[in-house]
């Protein structure tokens, strides 16, 4: 028998790397599925821009991981 996919509804998920390419696509994703997205990119304002563009609460951060 198949597993039933959890629900993303209301689920708190944080992107590294989400202002383009695999991560933007992924937090678009997530977002039309129900989760409140952070997206965090070391441009700041390309993460900003992609939380309000793809909207559902999404937030978007500076965030360097080097």
């Amino acid at each position: 028998m198949a597993k039933q996919p959890r629900s993303l509804v209301g689920q708190v998920i944080a992107i590294t790397g989400g202002a383009r390419g695999i991560g933007r696509a992924t937090a678009t994703t997530l977002v039309r599925e129900g989760a409140k997205v952070s997206i965090g990119d070391v441009d700041h304002s390309a993460a900003e821009q992609t939380a309000v563009e793809i909207g559902g609460g999404a937030i978007g951060l500076p965030l360097d991981v080097t």
